[in-house]
This record gives structure tokens, C-alpha cells and sequence, in this order.
């Protein structure tokens, strides 16, 4: 549990990741900002797309379902549990971003959760 607040910690610190009970997630060019995030079970993650082209919410792997597209100005919501196991819920825009060698390039994103 130690390793795991150290590595969030400098997470934060290095990349800008963020740790809130609140989360707003901005589609930037072909990033999303932050792409990271670090919250509390049952928070809410806000994706918001500021941008002038339509990007999409879509995640993938680790057998979560969540599918949303973002015209420009719009924004999808998703509270977060806990998974077993701890592991993170992967997302991605499917328009701008590519599965290279089993990992995810370009507008690519994690949640993890964590109890409160």
C-alpha cells in the first residue's frame, strides 16, 4: 500500500495527474487532460470535450463497458467502484488512438479507484 501512495504521489508531482473526489477530464488535441486520474470510490469522472472535432469515450479492456461520443462542447459522466483486483479502468477515444502491440497510443487513458 506504501509503493502504491508513493507511486501516486510522484505520479502527481512528475505528470500533472490528478487527485480529487471530482474529476473533469478535457479532450485536448489528441490527448486527454489529465489522462491519469487517481479518485475515491464513487466519485464522479466528467469527460468534456472543448475541442472542434468529435471525439468518443470508449473503454477497453478489463471488461468494462462504456461507449460515449462527444461532439464538440459535449460531455459524458461515469461514477467509479472499486474493481476487484484494484485494477484500473482503461478508456479511449477510438478516433484518435491506436492498440499498438497490446498497449494504447494517442488519446488514451486509466482511473484508478480507490476506497475511501
Amino acid at each position: 500500500m506504501v509503493f502504491v501512495l508513493l507511486v501516486a504521489t510522484v505520479l502527481v508531482t512528475t505528470f500533472g495527474v490528478a487527485v480529487a473526489e471530482r474529476v473533469r477530464v478535457r479532450a485536448t488535441s489528441e490527448r486527454w487532460r489529465p489522462a491519469h486520474l487517481f479518485i475515491t470510490e464513487g466519485d464522479k469522472v466528467v469527460w468534456k470535450n472543448p475541442d472542434d472535432r468529435r471525439h468518443n469515450v470508449v473503454a477497453y479492456g478489463g471488461g468494462w463497458q462504456f461507449n460515449e461520443m462527444l461532439q464538440p462542447g459535449e460531455q459524458a459522466r461515469r461514477v467509479f467502484e472499486v474493481r476487484a483486483g484494484g485494477d484500473p479502468y482503461a478508456y479511449r477515444c477510438t478516433l484518435h488512438s491506436a492498440i499498438v502491440d497490446g498497449r494504447c497510443e494517442g488519446m488514451c487513458g486509466l482511473v484508478h479507484v480507490f476506497t475511501s
